[in-house]
């Protein structure tokens, strides 16, 4: 797969997650796999996959873990990836839409630590 990412991203463990909603469908504890100033990789419930077509919108998107901003964000799904069937999880990439100036700068600033620049 073709690298898709124009800026840095840190890997992140499984204290780090996301709550949002999307077509009317309110998620929590959605492990944050990986993360930029300008989006993120999560890993979704395969049986809910169906709501992440790309373009989607997900809505009040929030961060949990140390260290991320506290504000409420708007995000487009920009692929869904499941190269496993077995699993049961799927990775979605996500781009955040009309990002605060403010936020993005704390994101990159909670990147460049995690990834000791």
């Amino acid at each position: 797969m073709p690298e898709r990412r124009s800026t840095d991203r840190a890997s992140l463990g499984p204290d780090y997650s996301l709550r949002f909603v999307v077509k009317g469908h309110a998620f929590q504890g959605v492990r944050l796999a990986n993360l930029s100033r300008g989006g993120c990789f999560i890993l979704v419930p395969r049986a809910s996959v169906g709501l992440f077509p790309s373009g989607a919108l997900l809505e009040q998107v929030r961060f949990d873990g140390e260290g991320l901003p506290d504000a409420s964000l708007t995000g487009a799904v920009t692929y869904a990836f499941a190269p496993n069937a077995r699993l049961a999880v799927v990775g979605v990439g996500v781009h955040f839409v009309q990002l605060p100036p403010a936020v993005e700068a704390a994101l990159a600033d909670f990147v460049a630590a995690r990834l000791g620049s």
